[in-house]
Formats: C-alpha cells, structure tokens, sequence
C-alpha cells in the first residue's frame, strides 16, 4: 500500500490504525495474519506479516492525505472533466461545482459512512474508486436534471 498510495510505511500504518480504531472496517473481515520466512545471512527468520483486503487498501486511499496540491493532475475545474485513468483501481475527483455522470460501463465505489456503495455519478468534492481493464482518458459530463 505504501508504494501504491506513494506515502511511507508507518503513514499507511496510522491510517490502518485510525480505520479500524474508529470501527470503519471490522478487523476479524479485512485483515488476516499469516507466516513468511525469509533468509537473513545464513539464517531462516520467521516473521508475521499483516494481509488486508480490498476493503482496507480503499479505506486508506479515502485517508491519505495528498499535503501538496503539486501532486494532483487536474486539466480543468469546469465540465466537461477529462480523467486520465490507469489499468486497474484509480481513485478520481470531481472538483468541479456540479455533479457529473461517469461514462457509460463504468462504476464508481464511494463510502457512505456504512460500506462501499456503487454509484455512477459523483456530487461536487466527491471522490471514489473505479476499476477499470484498459488506461485512457474518459470524460465526466454534466448529470442531466
């Protein structure tokens, strides 16, 4: 996770912390321990290691903080909105005043306080993740109404 969301170890740490603290995700569900043996020199070592599941990598991409707003590729803050995706999971934005309509074939995932609900527009400010098979470009209209 920490390559993923580009942030160290003990970061990604303090966010797992404060998800399950705060009971957003139910530890005993999201996360597994497990053995790993490593060579270290001449010797064997055994060490526990801490497996989340996708519940918990989406959990802590909503956590992280970006501290730098160099760090975000926006193209415009008006609609239409161009997003550059990449293969697989991307967290995206809507940092435009209006509520925009993702493309069709694609579905976001947002927490509503409860879970990870499916959605297929985004509000003003709003974040989610779309996972999507294929990089490219994709363009957030205006909701109609």
């Amino acid at each position: 996770m920490a390559a993923l969301f580009d942030k160290g170890t003990d970061t990604i740490g303090l966010h797992l912390r404060n998800i399950l603290d705060e009971g957003e995700l139910e530890p005993s569900v999201t996360t597994e321990g497990s053995s790993v043996v490593q060579v270290e020199g001449k010797r064997q070592v055994r060490r526990k290691v801490r497996f989340y599941n996708l519940d918990a990598i989406i959990s802590v991409g909503y956590q992280v903080n970006i501290t730098s707003p160099t760090t975000l590729s926006l193209t415009t803050t008006t609609v239409p909105l161009t997003v550059t995706l990449q293969q697989g999971w991307n967290l995206i934005g809507n940092p435009t005043s209006e509520t925009v309509t993702l493309p069709g074939g694609l579905t976001a995932y947002t927490y509503d306080g409860a879970g990870y609900v499916s959605t297929t527009t985004l509000s003003p400010g709003e974040g989610a993740w779309v996972n999507t098979d294929t990089a490219g470009d994709i363009t957030l209209n205006a909701a109609a109404g």
